[in-house]
């Protein structure tokens, strides 16, 4: 009498182990980006209910765009920079503690109040805001002014900008994915910390930003008019650091118009993101969208 066999074989067991693996490299791959297009539907999301709360802030105030910092005191008595989140915090519904203002791609990009006060980041920024994602379009939303007579964050204080300011409120941009960056690093020209000259190839403002496409390579910027959208960009290979100490492993760059120029510049001089041997497009999403006789192109607010 025959015994029945009641197992697999070696090679049987081979072959299933072979399947299995073939299908997980095929699979998770696909689970990832859907993974990753999740976030950055979120990520959108998170940047159009900015700029709505931004929106809602620019009604109030007389069509005037927040200012992205200046010297204050909080309850206590206590110093702290007033910045452009507790300024539209009371626009988007007590988001603050769900994470609006974070990318969940990067929750922990920088920490706004560790960068205002390193010794006691809770009293930083004015509103006890600490970790952040996304920067804003510095001609947008400008330094501000520091009342009496303390230290000024820059060597300059603007009034802010107006809605009338902006021809084209649909392509200016105002928040996007990014980093508020330390001056140096290896990225050529090298970033500064504070913007300290007005022109028309100097963005008016405080911190230097830069964009990052954390999702799939794109970048989820949210425009002045109220809507968002993702921006395609491309790396460059360099290494900088953000206002937190952060390593940022590229410089990212967009090929599109109006940000590959600056206004009363010829055609032929275009924005350049460079990095030898590379050079294409342009290093951020900076500038008021304007027109002079070549087209499109960006300026500053001032």
């Amino acid at each position: 009498m025959m015994m029945r066999r009641t197992g697999f074989t070696l090679i049987e067991l081979l072959v299933v182990i072979a399947i299995i693996a073939i299908l997980a490299a095929i699979l998770f791959p696909v689970f990832a980006a859907a993974r990753e297009k999740a976030r950055q539907t979120e990520c959108l999301s998170n940047v159009k209910q900015m700029v709505l709360g931004t929106y809602g802030y620019v009604q109030d105030y007389d069509e005037m765009f927040p200012m992205l910092a200046y010297r204050s005191v909080r309850q206590g008595n206590i110093a702290c920079a007033y910045t452009f989140l507790a300024a539209i915090d009371p626009y988007i519904k007590d988001k603050k503690d769900k994470g609006l203002f974070s990318c969940p791609s990067q929750r922990d990009a920088m920490d706004m109040g560790r960068f205002w006060n390193p010794s006691a980041p809770d009293n930083g920024e004015c509103g006890q805001f600490r970790s952040f994602s996304y920067v804003p379009n510095p001609s947008v939303i400008v330094a501000g002014p520091t009342p009496n007579n303390n230290v000024q964050l820059v060597n300059r204080a603007e009034s802010p900008v107006k809605m009338a300011e902006m021809p084209y409120p649909a392509e200016t941009t105002v928040f996007m994915d990014g980093h508020f960056m330390q001056a140096g690093g290896g990225c050529q020209p090298a970033y500064a910390l504070f913007t300290t000259a007005s022109s028309s190839s100097n963005p008016t403002g405080v911190l230097t930003i830069a964009i990052e496409g954390r999702h799939q390579e794109t970048v989820s910027v949210a425009y002045a008019d109220g809507h968002a959208r993702s921006v395609k960009a491309k790396s460059v290979p360099c290494t900088a650091t953000n206002i937190n100490g952060r390593q940022v492993p590229s410089r990212w760059c967009v090929q599109q118009a109006p940000f590959d120029r600056f206004c009363g510049q010829p055609l032929a001089n275009k924005r350049q993101c460079v990095t030898s041997p590379v050079t294409f497009g342009s290093p951020d999403l900076w500038g008021i969208v304007d027109d002079d006789a070549n087209g499109k192109c960006v300026r500053s607010s001032r």
